[in-house]
């Protein structure tokens, strides 16, 4: 039977995390789920609980994911995300050799930046996020004062399955450009203002993407029902979510209708009414509709 053990890890930050308890099951590394490097405040915390200097723990945490890399077959999921640290500056969560440190691993990579100061992301470690070719997730929501290169950098990546891109403000260049990653199986633009040329790019660029989540545009932007014609040829596609935009009634129905390969389709806070809802319900009897 196997052995469960739980350790305290940091990220791998000079700056204080919170304790995470981590269970690793030992035994074949094919048949462990993904564990879990996730960076948080108050290492500190975890420092003073187990009394241990925070460098030990630090120390053992770089040591624990080498270790790792040496045989992990499944994901590595490594999330640098302050979404428990108010207290910290998030220009002050990860460091350019926090990043460097990440893209030499081998094993297969998650990697959450979200809501970072984009200072850990200059030039060259753009450049080393572009040529991991066993980077899986990559998750840049909101992260503030990209480069405007960085998309053009990151298009010649041909690993990444799943990007995540809310709250960026995109181009139809930059669209264009993460199009390029041939190897993209999910998308996430929310909160993006994206057009319906957007959409199209992607379309067309992308026919093996199977998610696909384009909502949360204000009433304002370009984005409208028109769009979903372009989606017809993702054969492929079996998760869409248009959630939160306003433009979308009743006249998006027959449009979505025709998406047959959907399993998972997310209209709610649209402006679909509850007719809409029971004939696309109707047309599509196999997917799940919230």
């Amino acid at each position: 039977m196997p052995i469960e053990r739980s350790l305290f890890i940091s990220g791998f930050s000079r700056f204080e995390f919170s304790k995470i308890d981590l269970k690793i099951v030992t035994g074949s590394a094919k048949k462990l789920p993904p564990p879990n490097l996730v960076s948080a405040s108050g290492l500190a915390l975890a420092s003073e609980a187990l009394g241990v200097p925070i460098e030990d723990l630090q120390n053992a945490a770089n040591k624990w994911v080498l270790s790792l890399n040496d045989h992990l077959d499944n994901e590595l999921t490594i999330d640098f995300s302050p979404r428990s640290m108010p207290k910290i500056p998030p220009q002050s969560l990860v460091t350019s050799k926090d990043i460097k440190f990440v893209t030499s691993l081998t094993c297969p990579v998650r990697l959450f930046l979200t809501r970072l100061n984009a200072e850990c992301l200059g030039e060259d470690n753009l450049q080393r996020l572009a040529k991991m070719t066993t980077l899986k997730t990559l998750s840049l929501d909101g992260v503030k004062a990209m480069l405007n290169s960085y998309t053009s950098v990151l298009s010649n990546n041909r690993s990444i399955r799943e990007l995540i891109l809310d709250h960026q403000k995109l181009n139809e260049k930059q669209i264009g450009d993460i199009s390029k990653i041939s190897s993209l199986r999910l998308l996430q633009l929310n909160y993006t203002e994206l057009t319906d040329e957007a959409v199209k790019i992607i379309a067309s660029s992308l026919p093996d993407i199977e998610c696909l989540h384009i909502g949360h545009m204000k009433s304002s932007a370009s984005l409208t029902p028109g769009c979903l014609k372009s989606l017809k040829s993702l054969t492929k596609l079996n998760e869409l979510s248009i959630r939160d935009c306003a433009k979308f009634d009743d006249t998006c129905v027959e449009d979505l209708s025709q998406l047959s390969s959907l399993r998972t389709l997310y209209v709610d806070q649209t402006s679909i009414t509850p007719a809409g809802y029971s004939k696309l319900r109707i047309k599509l009897p196999k997917t799940t509709i919230y």
